[in-house]
């Protein structure tokens, strides 16, 4: 499945919840992203910033165990034979702003 009407991220009821808490990280998040847009995801701590970014490169659920639901569609698919197809480009960097 791939992303609709030019854009490059569509994120649709993204729900992630992590193993023995008992609310979600994410709940019902939808989101957005035109091709060549720059996303700034600003919030307080604790609010899912991390998760957000760790769901979109993949890190939930391959590596850090959660219960993930909802969609994510890449405007290139998800399921290539390569971990990373070449041309695409993603990029978290986490850090502090006062």
């Amino acid at each position: 499945m791939k992303a609709d009407g030019g854009a490059a991220v569509v994120v649709r009821g993204l729900e992630c919840t992590y193993p023995d808490t008992a609310a979600p990280a994410l709940e019902a998040l939808d989101l957005t992203l035109p091709g060549g847009a720059v996303a700034v995801v600003m919030g307080a701590s604790g609010a899912g910033k991390s998760t957000l970014a760790r769901c979109l490169t993949r890190i939930v659920p391959a590596f850090v165990p959660a219960d993930v639901r909802g969609d994510i569609l890449l405007s290139s698919p998800l399921d290539s034979a390569e971990p990373y197809p070449s041309g695409r480009r993603e990029a978290v960097s986490p850090g502090r702003f006062a």
